[in-house]
């Protein structure tokens, strides 16, 4: 899997660019990165995130201007593959949704289409998973509840920027999860299902940056700096 990707981003880049030459420079830089290799070999989902990634974007530079309602459930089904290894891309489905409306310059009757489409592509592929969930534990949780702990690392006293998570929390993979539950329930003094665990570290979150404006507001520059650099984190 990781072999194809810098293929499908020499032919993204070829399509967005009209370049060959940018194509492949681009095919080159991706197929000589460090940090895919190291991910294919220790078997990380990463290595599933990038390629599926790569497949996305192929797709959507193929699809975007014909406002096809199939292709574009294509695209909506691509998103929730990829959601199911990746979370957050699922934000992509309304912004590409809303594009998809409004850029509609000719007046297209095909644009609502697709952009239902699209929106109908991502909810079949994840219903299942928020099925499971509610099940589960009664939790409506569409893919994973770790956007609240994720928005807490990034903004509690201790934070530099990094994945660094507080001192209470194990960073042992297999009682993460449990220790974020463990803290929010003892806090609340009951049982907590999967999104109110999320949402409970949300609010811790939103409380940390209002009442440290000027720290979250270094973090965010320092995570922009991080971001720009070549660290690997």
């Amino acid at each position: 899997i990781g072999s194809l990707t810098p293929v499908l981003i020499f032919f993204s880049a070829k399509r967005l660019a009209s370049s060959v030459s940018v194509a492949t420079v681009s095919g080159l830089l991706a197929a000589l990165a460090a940090p895919p290799i190291f991910y294919d070999v220790l078997l990380l989902k990463t290595g599933v995130e990038l390629f599926l990634l790569s497949i996305l974007t192929l797709v959507i530079t193929i699809a975007w201007e014909k406002r096809d309602p199939k292709q574009f459930f294509g695209i909506g089904a691509l998103i929730g593959l990829t959601a199911l290894v990746k979370a957050n891309i699922l934000l992509a489905a309304p912004i590409l949704a809303l594009a998809a409306l409004f850029q509609n310059k000719r007046g297209d009757k095909r644009a609502f289409p697709a952009a239902a489409a699209l929106v109908f592509g991502v909810l079949l592929i994840v219903s299942p998973t928020a099925i499971r969930n509610y099940h589960a534990d009664g939790s409506i949780t569409l893919i994973n509840a770790s956007g609240g702990p994720n928005l807490y690392i990034g903004v509690w006293e201790g934070a530099d920027g990094s994945l660094k998570p507080p001192e209470f929390i194990s960073v042992d993979p297999e009682e993460e999860e449990s220790t974020w539950r463990a803290f929010a329930e003892a806090s609340l003094n009951r049982k907590l299902p999967a999104d109110e665990v999320s949402g409970f570290w949300t609010s811790q979150a939103l409380r940390e940056i209002i009442s440290h404006p000027v720290r979250f507001a270094d973090l965010t520059l320092t995570k922009i700096g991080l971001l720009l650099s070549s660290t690997v984190l």
